[in-house]
Order: C-alpha cells, then sequence, then structure tokens
C-alpha cells in the first residue's frame, strides 16, 4: 500500500504544478486579448474616415481576438483536466487511508428481496460498492451494479487478468476517468439512442451544395461592393435575402437545436472516451474484445462520434447574434450544419 499512497502522492504533485502553470498562461492570454481588442478598436476609430481600412483593422482584430479565445478554451480545459486529476488522486489516498464514507454508497439500488445484497452489506453506508466503485457515467454505475447482483461467476479468469493488467495502466485509467469527470452528462443514452432512430429529416440533398455555392457569392458580392463595382448597398440586399432563404425553415431548425443541445454533451464526452479506449494496447482477452466491439472498417469510433459533435457545437454558434446574423445571411450557416448533421444520423 504505501507504493500506491506514494504513487498517488507523487501524481498530485506533478499535477498540481502542471495546473498552476497553465493558470500563469490563462493570466497572460486574458491580458493579451484585452490589450487586442482595445488596440482593435482605436486602431478602427483612427482609420474610420478610410473605411475599408477601418474594415480590415477590425475584420483582422476580431480574427486574432476569436484565436486567442480559442487558445485560451483549449488551456482552460486542460488546466481543468489536470485540476480532476489531482482530486482523482486525493480520493485515492482517503480511501487508502479509510475515508470512502463520503462517497456515492448506492443505496438507491438497495433491494430488500435480493437473496444476499442485504447480507454482504452491497449498498449503503460504508459498503462495498462505496469502497469499489470508480464509475463516473450513469450507465457504468448501473452495469458495476447488475454485475455485482446478478452472481454470475463466468469468465472469472478473464475479468482477474483484465483487473491486474488495468492495475499496471494507473494513468491511463485516471486519465480515462478525468476525461469522464469532465462533462455532466444528463440525458440518458437510452433516450438520445431512440430519438437517432425516430428522427425524420427535412432538408434535401440540395442543401448539400446550396449553402456553398450561396457563401462563394457572397464573397464575390463583397469583393465586388468594396471596390466599386456593385453599389455598397448591394451587401445589405443579399444579407437579408440569405437571412430569407433562412427564416423559411428557421422553425424546424430551432427545434433541431433543442433536441442538439441534449446530446451534444453526451457525443463530445464518448468521443474523447472512445479515442482513449482505441488508443491503448491491450493484452488481455476480456480488454481486446472490449476494444474490437468500437471498431470500425471505415474509420475509428471516435472520429464518427467526433464529427457529430464537431456539428452540434458548428450549430450551436447559431446562439451567437453576430454568427446568427453574418452567418447564415452570407453562408447559410444553420441550413448547411442541419444537413450535416442530417446526414451523419442517416
Amino acid at each position: 500500500m504505501s507504493n500506491a499512497e506514494d504513487f498517488f502522492k507523487a501524481q498530485i504533485s506533478e499535477y498540481s504544478k502542471k495546473a498552476a502553470q497553465l493558470k500563469k498562461q490563462l493570466l497572460s492570454l486574458s491580458v493579451i486579448r484585452l490589450i487586442v481588442f482595445i488596440s482593435t478598436g482605436v486602431a478602427a476609430y483612427y482609420a474610420f474616415h478610410v473605411w475599408q481600412l477601418a474594415t480590415f483593422l477590425s475584420i483582422l482584430g476580431v480574427v486574432i481576438f476569436l484565436f486567442l479565445l480559442s487558445k485560451y478554451t483549449d488551456l482552460k480545459a486542460k488546466q481543468r483536466f489536470y485540476e480532476r486529476l489531482v482530486n482523482i488522486n486525493i480520493e485515492e489516498l482517503n480511501i487508502a487511508g479509510g475515508n470512502y464514507k463520503n462517497r456515492p454508497d448506492g443505496s438507491e439500488y438497495q433491494d430488500a428481496q435480493h437473496f444476499y445484497s442485504l447480507d454482504i452489506d452491497l449498498f449503503g453506508k460504508g459498503s462495498f460498492y462505496q469502497f469499489l466503485n470508480r464509475t463516473t457515467l450513469k450507465e457504468g454505475s448501473q452495469t458495476l451494479v447488475n454485475t455485482l447482483l446478478s452472481n454470475i461467476i463466468d469468465d472469472v479468469e478473464k475479468r482477474q487478468d483484465a483487473i491486474k493488467e488495468l492495475a499496471l495502466k494507473p494513468k491511463w485509467y485516471q486519465s480515462y476517468s478525468a476525461t469522464a469527470r469532465g462533462i455532466h452528462v444528463e440525458y440518458p443514452a437510452n433516450n438520445i439512442i431512440e430519438w437517432l432512430k425516430s428522427y425524420q429529416p427535412f432538408l434535401n440533398k440540395l442543401f448539400g451544395v446550396l449553402p456553398l455555392v450561396f457563401s462563394l457569392l457572397s464573397i464575390v458580392i463583397i469583393a465586388l461592393s468594396i471596390f466599386g463595382t456593385l453599389p455598397i448597398d448591394s451587401i445589405g440586399y443579399w444579407l437579408l435575402f440569405g437571412l430569407g432563404i433562412t427564416g423559411i425553415y428557421l422553425k424546424k431548425v430551432n427545434i433541431l437545436t433543442q433536441q442538439t443541445e441534449k446530446v451534444k454533451d453526451t457525443f463530445r464526452q464518448y468521443a474523447m472516451l472512445l479515442d482513449h479506449i482505441e488508443n491503448e494496447t491491450w493484452s488481455s482477452k476480456l480488454l481486446k474484445d472490449q476494444q474490437k466491439k468500437i471498431e470500425s472498417d471505415q474509420e475509428k469510433a471516435s472520429k464518427i462520434f467526433s464529427k457529430f459533435s464537431n456539428r452540434l457545437d458548428a450549430l450551436d454558434n447559431r446562439n451567437n447574434l453576430f454568427s446568427a446574423i453574418l452567418g447564415n445571411g452570407f453562408l447559410l450557416w444553420d441550413l448547411g450544419q442541419a444537413y450535416a448533421i442530417e446526414r451523419w444520423i442517416n
């Protein structure tokens, strides 16, 4: 046990330092973003008499600001990941010291009619479940409970081999757990499956190319207007035309957005967890069999899930007023993303 405790303490020290370093980088990025924001505003103000230059400086400033914001978001996610790893190792130290009575005890799974769970204190305060459980996903917790209650002793040796192998990969399973804890999912997986099965698409194949063609025409019209070939108000009329096309399908896109809001975190989480499983090398038969279940002939399951998650995030950008108006007016953004989501579901 002393070796395990030394490992947990070393992990706490390592990940605490990494989290602290990222915190400093985040502070620096916040300051740089503020400088870029103020500089863009000042530059656009002094160049206002030459509107083409002011527009260019404003767009450049927005692009840099968004890049820094994306970088900040990525670093923030990494910092929180390390903080979760610290908490996992602190929790393991507490469990090793017998301090685990504040963990979920599985009382909701107690069944007075079950023929042995009450006798051996399987659930409840100070129970075996409270000591053993390391699951994060609701489905994982239910699977563990079902296993404990089943009294099935088939493949015991396979399970033991798998446990022995996992015991030699503490960093892997802690990383897996920290990833799973990163997103709080409230919508059950079974409900998501039913929604996918019953979904009825509303966009035809035309929308596979229309947003791209419309976006290219938008670029041409904006460029011709800036250089004086077309009247400058042509940009406004074209914007209204694009918003009009999007508006025809607004109600159905809104319904799709409400539905995808419930599932996007689940798909992002599963994509990351699948990636963990796919990219690890296993030797025990049980773990190799589990890994094989998520193999696909075309591409990795994690990539398939990631594509859908990215599409859902892209559609979610419509909640930004700037993206909703300019994105839909010039790019038919909502329709393009909705069509891609429907293709994925099909």
